[in-house]
């Protein structure tokens, strides 16, 4: 048995540090809200700006959660819960806010007991892992809010080809970091030429590019052409994807939950790794607010048991 350390947090000037954090960790949720109404006109500098007001909201929920006010604690998580049944019903009218608003406060009571647990089971402080706790019980509630609102909700009929073609557009980015050799302005006639890998006279391109086209627009009920573009293709399939859908009387068809499923499959990967992200840049905020004094950490010995064979 050896003596070593354990790290404490605790806040300086605990009603003055403490308001300040719990105002910060409030000032930043709300801000999240207000981004949150202009989603649908997405766009990457408002995503930016949405990812760090959430990442900061995290960041001085992370400090309050290590405090021992449990008075506090349940003050906040009471008053984010409420700002949040205030925002889905006073902007959607949701008859479903109060739930909402209740399954947001139980996940992060569920979160702070865990937090808790992980902190009385550490000799030191792990901002990282402490984050990811809240980020990853945060998105969670993400994950709901979709599965609710695709479920229930959202008319798949509405989504139109402009819609998905604009989308597709605000994404060349991801196409030109993963070098995939085709963005989505790359023509259709382009991509199947390229995958032919032989040297053709132009009559017989032409003809193979019509005869392909011919194929997939039977095959999938689509109307391109040539000059159509990687867009287009994937605007026309997933318009006649959503009309399907829209046409299924029972919400609950199977080819809508197969949908939905994978939405929220491929959501969860996106956040999954933003939480890493957020994460490492999240250990620059807790050295700079340490730096200001908002904390200090005490030492204090404790007995850490080795065994040895």
């Amino acid at each position: 048995m050896v003596i070593t350390e354990k790290e404490y947090l605790q806040i300086n000037l605990p009603r003055l540090r403490y308001s300040l954090a719990f105002i910060f960790a409030l000032f930043f949720w709300l801000l999240s809200l207000f981004l949150v109404l202009d989603i649908f006109a997405f766009n990457l500098q408002k995503f930016i700006y949405l990812f760090f007001s959430f990442l900061f909201y995290l960041i001085f929920l992370t400090i309050i959660f290590y405090s021992d006010y449990l008075a506090l604690i349940l003050a906040l998580i009471f008053t984010l819960s409420g700002s949040l049944f205030l925002f889905i019903f006073y902007k959607f009218s949701n008859e479903l806010a109060a739930y909402l608003a209740l399954i947001y406060a139980i996940l992060l009571l569920a979160a702070y007991f865990i937090f808790k647990n992980f902190e009385r089971n550490s000799l030191k402080i792990n901002w990282f892992y402490s984050f990811r706790i809240l980020w990853n019980f945060s998105t969670l509630f993400i994950l709901i809010l979709v599965l609710i609102f695709l479920g229930f909700y959202f008319d798949f009929s509405k989504i139109s080809q402009v819609q998905i073609i604009n989308l597709l557009d605000k994404t060349k980015f991801i196409f030109e970091i993963l070098n995939l050799g085709v963005t989505p302005d790359t023509k259709i006639e382009d991509i199947i030429l390229r995958n032919i890998g032989v040297q053709l006279d132009e009559t017989t391109k032409k003809e193979t590019v019509k005869l392909s086209i011919d194929e997939i627009n039977k095959r999938y009920n689509l109307n391109l052409k040539p000059e159509s573009t990687l867009k287009e293709v994937i605007a026309q399939y997933l318009k006649n994807q959503t009309n399907m859908l829209a046409n299924q009387q029972n919400k609950f068809n199977f080819n809508k939950i197969f949908v939905i499923i994978i939405l929220i499959l491929i959501l969860n990967s996106i956040l999954y790794l933003l939480g890493y992200i957020a994460g490492v840049l999240s250990l620059v905020p807790f050295y700079l607010l340490y730096k200001l004094k908002l904390y200090e950490i005490e030492k204090e010995p404790a007995y850490k048991e080795k065994i040895k064979f």
